[in-house]
């Protein structure tokens, strides 16, 4: 018990949404992109949002960050990423400790964004 503890506190996974540009069709381009970000280390749950362009990485972050994510995208798809501004989300008033234990309690399957 003690080592889960342990191994859950220096777990840091960290949750990017991204705005994507260039998706033109929900099948082929989201399982594009589904490859290419499963294949980047330090992935650990992605989901794609064809409708509304958006992308959310759920990362180690001491593995990865946004700009490697956005860099992975460009130099490995023609889609290019860039962050969504949170300001405009509707979830605005989450800070950004809420979402990191968001983004770590999702890992373990408890928390719903």
């Amino acid at each position: 018990m003690k080592l889960f503890c342990l191994t859950l506190l220096l777990t840091f996974t960290f949750s990017s949404s991204f705005n994507i540009d260039g998706m033109k069709c929900g099948r082929s381009c989201v399982n594009k992109i589904k490859t290419e970000m499963n294949n980047l280390d330090g992935v650990n749950n992605l989901d794609i949002n064809f409708d509304k362009s958006v992308m959310t990485v759920d990362y180690d972050k001491s593995k990865l960050n946004d700009s490697q994510i956005i860099s992975h995208l460009s130099e490995n798809t023609s889609y290019s990423a860039s962050i969504v501004d949170l300001s405009y989300e509707d979830n605005s008033s989450k800070s950004v400790f809420s979402k990191m234990l968001c983004g770590l309690s999702s890992f373990f399957g408890f928390c719903s964004k």
